[in-house]
């Protein structure tokens, strides 16, 4: 496991910096929060990379069968990753949120930067709630213009969600723990089997 785990560390930390270099130009155009980007531009590629050969090692060792853990790998990974990326990742930190009147329409108060991750745009409706669609209602609705609409219907303000730029190192060392806390819990759960074998 050593030798897996340290042949990993070094390959994944030059990966690193290879695809962080490479992506330099572009990072200035979509920014470091961008999906993408963020997996490789940080310690959370090489988290990720423990990961994945945690969870080989610890389904190589349950299944004994080379294809069965391969794909018991890829399905620990995906019910990782996404769960974390689509709805851990935009909530490490509470969202910011600004709201403004619906007759200023689209154009929201603050202007985000390029390195700022937008994470939801829409409306607060008559609940509180935020939502990305309208449902009008009422008498007459044909009748009304979008926005006499939403109001009648009791829709409250615009609103938009963000996570500032300088959030980015706090998100990746975050992920990066949480990956390695899972990687260290596959390890103990395939030592613990491997003990448990020999003595059975």
């Amino acid at each position: 496991m050593v030798l897996v785990l340290g042949s990993g560390l070094l390959a994944g930390g030059i990966l690193m910096v290879l695809l962080s270099w490479w992506f330099s130009p572009f990072s200035q155009l979509i920014g470091s929060f961008n999906p993408v980007a963020f997996d490789f531009s940080g310690p959370v590629l090489i988290a990720a990379t423990v990961l994945a050969l945690a969870l080989g090692i610890f389904a190589g060792t349950l299944t004994r069968r080379t294809v069965f853990a391969i794909f018991l790998t890829l399905a620990l990974i995906l019910a990782i990753r996404l769960p974390v990326e689509f709805g851990l990742r935009p909530n490490y930190e509470p969202q910011i949120t600004v709201t403004w009147p619906l007759a200023q329409s689209d154009n929201p108060p603050i202007t985000l930067g390029m390195q700022d991750w937008s994470v939801g745009q829409g409306y607060i409706d008559a609940q509180g709630n935020k939502t990305n669609s309208i449902t009008c209602s009422g008498t007459n609705v044909g009748q009304l213009t979008p926005q006499q609409c939403m109001q009648a219907s009791g829709y409250r303000s615009n609103y938009l969600s963000y996570q500032p730029a300088d959030r980015f190192w706090t998100f990746q060392w975050i992920e990066t723990g949480l990956y390695l806390a899972i990687s260290a819990l596959a390890l103990g759960a395939t030592v613990w089997w491997l003990v448990r074998r020999r003595l059975v």
